[in-house]
């Protein structure tokens, strides 16, 4: 009986466990990102320092538990009846099940040896539906106040999580500037989303998930604060630079605050940009009978990633080899073998010479390139060998949907063959597959 009780205890510690990862501590790497600002908390007080640390739901080991509040459950209300449906036993919860990670979050921060403030929180995160522990944006951020003396200092954020015992440590510097005696004094910029246009609070608006634009989050705001002593017009002059220190987005308006502290926001259309790496830049002026007095200047970087469109965060040698059906002889060559340097403005070079619209900021065409070849990589790909390597992945890439596709499964006598025509430019292309394994080769191509 021993060994079977050990079995049972095993296979139940096992499938008590959601998202299990393999590998030891060391190389656990989740997506953790901590930021550095300064925040207003009033008028009458001087601005507090903010430490914003941002993990990924993904990366937190949940345990099947017992959960007792199903009020505070972040789901859909139908999807939470149908779960109270199946666990209720006559009016009360009979052992409701779901998930939930635990972890902890710990900030030093130290000038030379002296330590000048240190935080600690523990929290939680529970959900009923095992997909909701692997959310595609399940971006969660807490902030820790401290008050700091100005000066240079550095700082180390620990997150433990309390289920794997995993653990990471990232170290930072940061400057706390001198109190102001100026007119004005402009406090840090916030990058942030979701944000309240009436009454902004970059505490409670979603911060840019790891300073980066995807998919789901196209657009964002610049927060600032502006404390004035007295009443006054000021030039606001924004701007956005791409790698190339080109300008891609600029904007310049006059602004009049009133005395006191004023919470602004500030649009930006990071839907206009293409993939990459950005500096935002934020320049506030004063002028007086149109002489400039004073000014200060802020920057964020940030990045901006859109599926199917390569960028940093692409696989630049995949990309490059993919431009094999575009791009022949020397020059594929030449960029092929170049190192990662010049292979990568090589890259972004060709791209601009072929961009059908130059004075947009996205090109379209390449766009439509590699979503061409993330289609056929899905596709047409059989065994190990990859979709777009494959005769159909190439036609596909090249010329896009066909207008009409005629399939045949095949018989005894005959394989399976699919034929692909383009009504505008009059061309087909027969596809076998000869073997019978799903490596359907062109055998005959018509009006190429």
């Amino acid at each position: 009986m021993k060994p079977l009780c050990l079995w049972l205890l095993l296979l139940m510690g096992t499938v008590a466990l959601a998202q299990d990862r393999p590998g030891d501590m060391e190389a656990w790497e989740p997506d953790f990102a901590v930021q550095f600002n300064e925040h207003y908390r009033s008028a009458d007080e001087p601005p507090v320092q903010v430490f914003t640390c941002m993990l990924d739901v993904a990366d937190l080991q949940f345990r099947r538990r017992s959960l007792d509040h199903i009020e505070n459950w972040p789901c859909q209300g139908d999807r939470l009846a149908q779960i109270a449906d199946d666990s209720l036993s006559g009016d009360r919860a009979a052992g409701l099940l779901g998930y939930r990670a635990q972890y902890e979050i710990s900030l030093e921060v130290r000038r030379g040896k002296q330590l000048l403030a240190s935080r600690y929180q523990r929290f939680q995160h529970e959900t009923p539906i095992f997909d909701e522990t692997m959310p595609k944006d399940g971006l969660r951020w807490h902030h820790f106040e401290v008050e700091l003396s100005p000066g240079p200092c550095e700082w180390w954020v620990e997150f433990v999580d309390l289920n794997s015992r995993h653990r990471q440590t990232l170290h930072g510097e940061c400057k706390v500037s001198e109190p102001s005696r100026d007119p004005w004094d402009l406090a840090g910029v916030w990058l942030i989303q979701d944000a309240d246009t009436t009454q902004p609070d970059p505490l409670t608006a979603r911060p840019v998930r790891f300073g980066s634009l995807n998919e789901q989050s196209r657009d964002f705001a610049v927060f600032y604060e502006l404390y004035s002593r007295d009443s006054l017009s000021l030039r606001l002059s924004t701007r956005i630079l791409d790698h190339h220190k080109r300008v891609r987005h600029s904007r310049q308006l006059e602004r009049h605050f009133p005395a006191g502290l004023a919470r602004n926001l500030l649009r930006i259309p990071g839907g206009e940009l293409g993939s990459g790496e950005y500096t935002f830049e934020l320049l506030v002026e004063e002028f007086d009978h149109g002489k400039l007095v004073r000014s200060e200047e802020r920057h964020e970087q940030f990045r901006v990633h859109w599926k199917h469109t390569p960028g940093e965060g692409f696989d630049l040698n995949l990309a490059v080899e993919q431009l094999h059906y575009v791009m022949h002889g020397r020059h594929y060559r030449n960029m092929r073998d170049a190192p990662q340097g010049f292979k990568q403005d090589m890259f972004r070079d060709f791209w601009e010479k072929v961009d059908p619209t130059p004075e947009t900021e996205l090109n379209e065409l390449m766009r439509e390139y590699y979503r061409r070849a993330a289609y056929a990589d899905a596709r047409f790909g059989w065994a190990r060998f990859a979709g777009w390597r494959s005769d159909r992945g190439r036609i596909y890439m090249i010329y896009g949907d066909p207008d009409y596709v005629e399939r045949s499964g095949g018989d005894v006598n005959t394989p399976p063959w699919e034929r692909w025509v383009y009504e505008d430019s009059g061309r087909e292309f027969l596809f076998v597959d000869s073997r019978g394994f799903g490596e359907y080769r062109q055998v005959d191509t018509y009006n190429q």
